[in-house]
């Protein structure tokens, strides 16, 4: 640190006061200044001096005290001082203590290296014996601190055999080096000679136990010890004392004496002993059958890669079982299992390790530990319980795919293999049908009904059959299998039976059959009214009376409906809208229209209210409110399929009020919108009347021209090509699909399916996952708006932008979707983007409001209403509302087996984490390994929260077996990763419990020289 140097100017010193301030008076200030060191002003005192008499005979001196001032107040020009001294003053007596007061700064500040380079330049002859003593020994202390032994001895061996006050001091470290060149006798004679005084007595019990143990003279080691401690003098290092006596009763077989002087030691020790002596105790305790400290002892190394790791590892796990912890048990025989020291405990380990994790329902591992098993000892004796183990473990895991893989490959099945593949491919359609791979989920059904033991499991199949063919609109499939089970299956599953025969009959128009299924599931419902299925089901009944013409029931129905509370009211008023209409009463039938329009306006009904009541006003002859209604629906839902209609009918409106250019407008913006509209035959028919009725005839060749261009002969080679690269769409096969839809587009540039072409392109590239090449085709759709499917490209839009991390867009895209939105499937997939696309942006109150939303109306999915109830929880989370986050993701859970559960499981088990309830946390964790084996990556972040876990709980042995288990076991590079990073952290934290035997007693020496 540079100091500032206080100095008085000779020019401000007044004429009278220049007798008093004389070069005199600065020479001696300066040197009353030093002896007080007060360097600061000595050195400015000396520097006056310097100034007013720059030729006195004292400059030198005066120089030496600046440096030497400059030195102790760590000026940074100090060193070069006293350097400038050496050079300019050789034969001055100063120069002669020069090198040593560098050399002394240096070794008081603990700069050894530069105290050695100044003290070697001091001429020891020309200093006194009390002066050489002193020099040499600061120059033997630096050599030894820097750990240059051999010149350190040197002086040392020089001092220590002259009568002065470093003798004692010269002869320790003597013997300290010669400890650590194996020269033990020689170590032993100077330590005696060391032993002689007060500073060092306390010291040199330890290095001689040492050398005992190094001798291997355990007998005069423990007699060493136990005299030594029982004198209850100070010792240094006296915890290595104990320890080293216990280590010499342990080498002679005295466990009872060991285990004595072992407790002492671990009383005083901090951090963990070395590895050796940590087994070599709990063998003591072993053999004193005390297992509680054999287990604390072992646990300590049994994550070390070496014979003793792995024998500390294989009778942890006896222990652990001992005492009927099975968790702990599998950890340690996982590590045991793991290693190839051993090969003999590694077998007996590999196949303990497997029964445990069944005893502790973790079948998915024990599947895994047992096919390695037989793949590395094919010739163990134990194979015969090994198959056995394998076909328990089987019939309780969620190893779904490999469980039946494996079964499918035996020459022949038990009774209780044919059950347990029963009820695996069972469990594994259902994963499926979750994931919405209805077709392969049909076919795991089927494989499931081969065997068919559990009656129970045949009559789930064959309902989920039927609600397969179902969701794939194979309605004709699904009633068969829908009434098999409604003869079968239980009270609750023959509900839900009539429910879904009750839509098949209904979505293939037979209304008669349909209509009974629905009464009978409205009338036998127990459950709360206002559940979402029950809720449509009252409306599908009231649909049915509507379809067969029983009006005045149907309406009787959607009264009902109504005051039973359905979320659908829009959808309600709007039929009784329909149905007054039909009945006459046509101001009754406006106002219920009208309570849609203006209730219900984010209703997804709307547009069908708007079409409806222009439609009363155009029957009625009401032209001009019917040309109001009509520019309504046009204007507030330009995506509704009733725009077509609406224009059409708008221009027939026109038309009878004689505003013939109105009525062309229409026509002619009809045909440029909708050129293949099916109505637009007609409306070329009413444009040539229009413009007839105008005189404007010769305009007409021009849209007649264009018509034909839309809708050219379906006979010709256009349709076959484009039907064959749709083909090609419908099979998967999107990279035929997406070059014969480019042909296409090529070879008829004016067709007018080129925009359902680029349409199919882009969805064939999203299903491709290749969101680069699908969004820009989304978003020129969009621009272009000539498809019938706009919705769809604006949620493909949304749902891009939220995939490339793009979340305003996101947003903004489906907020779109909810304005346009006209089925109720369009209207929750918005809701759902929202809701995740506010939370990515930290916008949690908003995530709520949507996730409400997604809940309260109803969602068409359990995965939908799953991911609510998640991130209603994940909002509470981050808002430190733990207990409401836990309530909300149980819920996730007990809803449905999907991947919103699987989350959800992981973040209950986050929660506890943050609480520090890390017991109660893995407890939570590992039920995932059977509940959602199939979602490596949650599966993988909740090992690597276990590992977390156990490291919080300094349970390191567990730790290390988890995240060798995650390393081993995982697919996902990311978690891989993680794993070793966490893995590395804790071979720092072994190795920072591993005492370095000479740095301790190095370290230990030091302090007591400072002392």
């Amino acid at each position: 640190m540079a100091i500032i140097l206080v100095m008085i100017p000779l020019w401000s010193i007044s004429q009278g006061s220049k007798a008093l301030y004389s070069p005199e008076f600065y020479f001696r200030s300066g040197l009353e200044l030093i002896e007080r060191s007060n360097f600061s002003d000595a050195r400015a005192s000396f520097r006056n001096f310097m100034l007013l008499a720059p030729d006195d005979f004292r400059k030198p001196v005066a120089e030496y005290y600046i440096a030497y001032s400059a030195l102790n107040l760590y000026n940074l020009d100090a060193e070069q001082l006293f350097v400038d001294f050496i050079r300019n003053y050789p034969a001055h007596p100063k120069t002669l203590t020069a090198y040593s007061d560098l050399g002394s700064f240096f070794y008081q500040d603990k700069n050894y290296k530069d105290a050695v380079r100044y003290l070697s330049m001091v001429d020891l002859q020309q200093l006194t014996p009390e002066q050489q003593h002193k020099t040499r020994f600061k120059l033997a202390y630096a050599y030894f601190s820097l750990r240059k032994f051999s010149d350190a001895i040197t002086h040392f061996n020089v001092l220590k055999h002259q009568n002065n006050s470093y003798t004692y001091p010269s002869a320790y470290y003597s013997a300290y080096i010669e400890y650590q060149n194996e020269h033990y006798e020689l170590a032993l004679n100077d330590l005696e000679i060391a032993a002689n005084s007060d500073a060092y007595k306390s010291i040199v019990p330890y290095m001689v136990a040492n050398i005992y143990y190094r001798q291997k003279r355990y007998r005069e080691l423990t007699d060493y010890g136990v005299n030594v401690l029982g004198t209850g003098e100070k010792l240094t290092n006296i915890r290595d004392i104990y320890l080293l006596t216990g280590e010499g009763f342990y080498q002679q077989n005295n466990f009872a004496l060991a285990s004595e002087y072992y407790q002492a030691y671990r009383k005083r020790v901090k951090g963990t002993p070395p590895g050796e002596v940590v087994f070599r105790m709990a063998i003591t305790d072993f053999n004193l059958n005390n297992d509680r400290d054999a287990i604390r002892n072992l646990k300590l190394i049994a994550s070390r890669k070496d014979s003793y790791g792995v024998a500390a590892s294989f009778y942890l796990g006896w222990l652990y079982l001992r005492e009927d912890n099975l968790e702990f048990a599998a950890a340690a025989f996982k590590i045991a299992s793991d290693q190839t020291i051993d090969l003999e405990i590694a077998e007996k380990a590999a196949f303990e390790h497997a029964k445990v994790s069944v005893d502790l329902g973790r079948s998915s591992e024990a599947v895994r530990q047992l096919l390695k098993f037989i793949s590395n000892f094919p010739d163990s004796p134990q194979l015969n319980d090994v198959n056995d183990l394998l076909s328990i473990a089987y019939v309780n895991s969620n190893d779904l795919d490999l469980a039946i893989q494996h079964m499918e490959s035996l020459p022949s099945m038990s009774f209780e293999t044919k059950s347990a593949y029963q009820k695996a491919s069972f469990m594994k359609a259902n994963q499926l049908f979750n994931q919405r791979k209805y077709r392969d989920a049909v076919e795991l059904y089927d494989k499931s009904l081969k065997y068919p033991i559990n009656a129970d499991f045949v009559n789930q199949a064959h309902f989920w059959k039927g609600e397969s063919f179902s969701v794939g609109r194979k309605y004709e499939e699904a009633i068969p299998e829908y009434l098999i089970v409604a003869g079968n299956g239980d009270a609750e599953l023959k509900l839900k039976t009539q429910y879904g025969l009750g839509y098949c009959y209904f979505n293939t128009r037979d209304y008669n059959k349909a209509l009974p299924r629905f009464r009978s599931f409205v009338a036998d419902f127990a459950g709360s009214k206002r559940n979402s299925t029950y809720q449509d089901a009252l409306l599908r009944l009231a649909d049915c009376y509507y379809a067969t013409r029983d009006y005045s029931t149907a309406l009787a129905h959607y009264n009902d409906a109504i005051s039973r509370g359905v979320k659908e009211k829009a959808y309600a008023f709007l039929q009784i809208g329909v149905l007054q209409r039909i009945n006459g009463e046509l101001l009754s039938a406006k106002e219920s229209l009208n309570r849609v329009i203006n209730v219900y306006p984010e209703s997804p009904y709307v547009d069908d209210a708007l079409f409806e009541k222009a439609s009363l006003d155009f029957e009625r002859g009401n032209y001009q409110a019917a040309v109001g209604g009509f520019s309504d629906l046009i204007t507030k839902k330009p995506t509704s399929p009733f725009v077509p209609y609406a224009m059409q009918r708008r221009a027939i409106a026109h038309f009878n009020l004689k505003n013939y250019r109105r009525t062309e407008e229409d026509y002619k913006n009809f045909l440029k919108q909708f050129p293949t509209h099916k109505e637009a035959n007609n409306i070329l028919l009413g444009l040539q009347e229009v413009l007839a009725e105008q005189k404007k005839s010769h305009e007409f060749e021009q849209f007649l021209t264009s018509y034909k261009l839309a809708n050219p002969d379906t006979k010709g080679l256009e349709i076959v090509e484009f039907e064959s690269a749709r083909n090609y769409y419908n099979n998967q096969e999107y990279d035929k699909a997406i070059t014969a839809f480019l042909a296409f587009m090529q070879a008829y540039p004016e067709d007018h399916r080129v925009h359902d072409a680029k349409y199919y392109i882009a969805e064939s590239y999203y299903r491709k996952r290749e969101a680069f090449n699908a969004l820009p085709l989304y978003y020129e759709l969009l621009t272009e708006n000539q498809i019938t499917r706009i919705t769809r490209v604006i949620q493909r839009i949304a749902d891009l932008e939220y995939e490339a991390r793009n979340y305003a867009k996101a947003i903004s895209y489906y907020k779109r979707l909810e304005s346009n939105a006209f089925t109720k499937r369009q209207l929750f997939n918005a809701w759902t983007g929202l809701m995740k696309s506010f939370y990515q942006v930290s916008m949690y109150d908003s995530t709520a409001v949507y996730a409400n939303k997604v809940l309260e109306e109803g969602p068409p999915n359990a995965g939908m209403k799953n991911a609510a109830t998640l991130y209603h929880g994940k909002v509470e989370y981050v808002k430190g509302n733990y207990q409401g986050a836990i309530e909300r993701f149980q819920s996730t859970i007990d809803n449905a087996k999907e991947i919103s559960a699987a989350e959800a499981q992981y973040l209950i088990g986050e929660v506890l984490h943050q609480q520090r309830n890390f017991k109660g946390s893995n407890e939570v964790l590992f039920t995932m390994t059977e509940n959602f084996s199939i979602y490596e990556h949650w599966l993988g972040m909740a090992f690597l929260l276990i590992a977390d876990n156990y490291m919080a709980m300094e349970e390191y042995l567990q730790t290390r077996a988890t995240l060798n288990s995650i390393i081993t076991n995982t697919e996902s590079g990311l978690i891989a990763n993680l794993a070793k990073v966490k893995l590395d952290r804790l071979d720092e934290i072994d190795a920072s419990y591993r005492i370095e035997e000479a740095d301790t007693i190095l370290s230990d020496t030091v302090q007591q020289e400072n002392r």
